[in-house]
């Protein structure tokens, strides 16, 4: 039951709450990309060049794989620099990690509470909607509802 209300708190909130992994390809420009979540931990990166001239001098401009130590990131964006020869790329292929390594307390006090109003209510439609987010829960949750994709 708690896995569920806890989705139900993730939904209302627009984020998740379970450290996760994921791979995503994003468009750089002017060596910056964005991503969908806020990063944690870069776990690899490979980018490549649409150059024209990349390609003549050295062939298919394929993924380079790339340290991500290397790669500096401040939320969801990420910052790749072109490699010695001054090639900037166009395309990175990011896998990374996001969430939160322990879901933080006043979250944790709203999913108990949710838990027992599902509990008391009975589970008919408990796991389809916000309908069971109380005042009190709402205001525990206030912090971490995000509006187009940045916090409050």
């Amino acid at each position: 039951m708690e896995t569920r209300a806890l989705r139900i708190i993730e939904n209302y909130c627009g984020q998740s709450f379970r450290k996760s992994q994921v791979n995503e390809r994003t468009t750089l420009q002017h060596n910056m990309g964005r991503l969908t979540h806020e990063i944690v931990e870069i776990v690899a990166i490979k980018a490549r060049s649409n150059s024209w001239v990349y390609s003549d001098v050295f062939g298919s401009s394929g993924w380079v794989e790339i340290d991500p130590s290397e790669i500096p990131y401040e939320g969801n964006q990420i910052v790749v620099y072109g490699d010695y020869l001054g090639t900037h790329y166009s395309e990175a292929d990011v896998t990374y990690t996001y969430g939160h390594a322990e879901i933080p307390q006043p979250v944790q006090t709203a999913l108990d509470l949710l838990v027992r109003q599902i509990q008391a209510n009975g589970t008919k439609n408990a796991f389809s909607s916000a309908s069971l987010i109380t005042p009190e829960i709402a205001d525990l949750l206030a912090p971490y509802k995000t509006y187009n994709g940045g916090a409050l």
